[in-house]
């Protein structure tokens, strides 16, 4: 029967330690022969080549990681990508992983993807074919490889959402508090300054904002004209003096220094009714945005508080599925049904 590579998940980066995730494995060349696989799989799935040998790993305990054809998306990363990629295979080796069809034989229904070592079936294996001895031992390598190194990108994934949801259930912790304090002191603001500006709404305040705008920029160039004169009136005080001149000058530098005040005051009061205006408006947005924010708060709560609860409980499940591999793999030599019509 034609048992094979398996494989595959989501794609994961190889370790930048070589090795990282290695499991310990002990090799072992078998004098017997399985097979022979007939001609016919032989074509469909090998086409021209013929591996020599194929590495039995046992499979057992957890098998969640491991490139099963139970596994369609491990067995698929694996045969098409990972092992791909992984060095020490001969020249053939690589020429074998590269065909389209040895894809075909980590598709659960139309492969043998188990071997049971003299016909015991409580030692179901699986095989992975080289076409050298080496190639054999190497295919195992990889097998265990990524089988461990899926299982700690998973951990990993686990682990780094409990310090996920731990960090934001304390940052929802603390920030209730903030928006509890942020909406008190706002209120109490905002009544505060209800006592001395008559607005009730925000578009109100706006409004007044834009009238008292233009009555300051009124004021400005009103201010600009006054000191314009009392400049000219002093020009004009600093000429010879001529008896008819220089009472008249004097009250009109009275009259526009008290203009000037008037301006200045004018200007003063639309200033501070504006900032007023501007800080109704403030008041009353902080205590929207931090009334919806409470809201959110309040739903967020008990759904973080749950997944920090959850997520320890992940990781030790994830522990509890740690494929196991380490030990010894025993390499077969593989025999071949002849071609029709050929000749033994």
């Amino acid at each position: 029967m034609l048992a094979v590579i398996l494989v595959v998940i989501c794609p994961f980066a190889r370790a930048a330690d070589p090795n990282e995730g290695a499991a310990s494995l002990s090799v072992e060349m078998s004098s017997f022969y399985i097979g022979p696989f007939s001609a016919e799989s032989a074509f469909r799935y090998f086409g021209s080549y013929r591996p020599g040998f194929a590495a039995a790993v046992p499979i057992r305990g957890p098998r969640d990681y491991l490139p099963l054809p139970t596994s369609p998306n491990m067995a698929r990363w694996f045969a098409t990508d990972f092992i791909k990629s992984y060095p020490g295979f001969s020249g053939q080796q690589r020429k074998l992983l590269t065909l389209d069809s040895v894809g075909d034989l980590f598709r659960k229904d139309n492969v043998y993807l188990s071997y049971s070592p003299q016909g015991d079936p409580n030692r179901p294996c699986v095989l992975l074919f080289g076409m050298t001895q080496e190639d054999a031992a190497t295919m195992a390598r990889a097998y265990a490889e990524f089988a461990i190194m899926a299982f700690r990108t998973n951990l990993g994934f686990a682990e780094e959402d409990v310090k996920k949801t731990a960090k934001e259930l304390a940052d929802l912790q603390k920030r209730i508090p903030e928006v509890d304090e942020l909406l008190r002191t706002s209120q109490a603001s905002l009544e505060e300054l209800r006592k001395r500006v008559p607005y009730r709404t925000e578009e109100e305040a706006m409004n007044a904002v834009s009238e008292l705008d233009r009555m300051n920029n009124a004021a400005l160039v009103e201010i600009a004209g006054i000191r314009a004169k009392i400049e000219a009136i002093q020009r004009y005080q600093q000429e010879p003096p001529r008896p008819e001149q220089t009472a008249r000058l004097s009250l009109m530098f009275i009259e526009e220094s008290i203009a000037l005040q008037a301006a200045d005051a004018r200007r003063r009061m639309a200033v501070q009714l504006r900032d007023e205006a501007n800080r109704f408006v403030d008041l009353r947005k902080t205590l929207t945005k931090a009334t919806g924010e409470k809201e959110i708060l309040a739903v967020r709560l008990p759904d973080v508080t749950r997944d920090a609860q959850k997520a320890p409980s992940s990781v030790e499940i994830i522990r509890q599925k740690k494929p196991q591999i380490e030990g010894k793999i025993t390499i077969y030599p593989v025999q071949w049904a002849p071609e029709p019509g050929s000749i033994r």
